[in-house]
């Protein structure tokens, strides 16, 4: 048993711990503490992706030029969705008179740059705070990407 003194404890006072701490030899068992994370539970966080209408009524609310970026030519457009610092969630969308339909959720984050269709094919290229350009292409139709190397 270890002797460990704190003025912010108090025991029980009986007879015997007040004599004790009148002496100054009061002895009290070391508290074993717990592990940190021994008495959490872990949080179940279900991250429900968003349904394809949900998407479209999101799309939709950012109609202003500062959130759509159209690609040349063309009906596509890019619709930054989400902004935090230097980085944003970017849909690509084809505009259908009043409304914007989604097709696909683009894999960069960094300032959207330009957009062209060259040979059925749409590129898009990314500039991040660095200067770094990401290019990206689509063969499908702006369904999925890959990088254009």
């Amino acid at each position: 048993m270890e002797k460990l003194y704190s003025y912010n404890y108090l025991p029980e006072l009986n007879e015997k711990n007040l004599e004790a701490l009148i002496k100054g030899n009061y002895e009290k068992e070391k508290i074993k503490s717990k592990k940190p994370n021994e008495n959490k539970k872990p949080i179940k966080k279900e991250i429900k992706p968003l349904s394809l209408t949900e998407r479209e009524e999101l799309i939709n609310k950012y109609k202003g030029p500062e959130y759509i970026n159209k690609i040349k030519d063309s009906n596509y457009v890019i619709i930054s969705v989400d902004k935090a610092m230097h980085q944003n969630l970017y849909y690509f969308g084809l505009e259908e008179g009043e409304k914007i339909k989604y097709i696909s959720e683009l894999p960069e984050n960094s300032a959207f740059l330009d957009g062209l269709i060259e040979d059925e094919v749409i590129k898009l290229t990314f500039k991040d705070t660095n200067g770094k350009l990401y290019k990206y292409k689509s063969i499908n139709d702006g369904i999925s990407w890959e990088i254009e190397e």
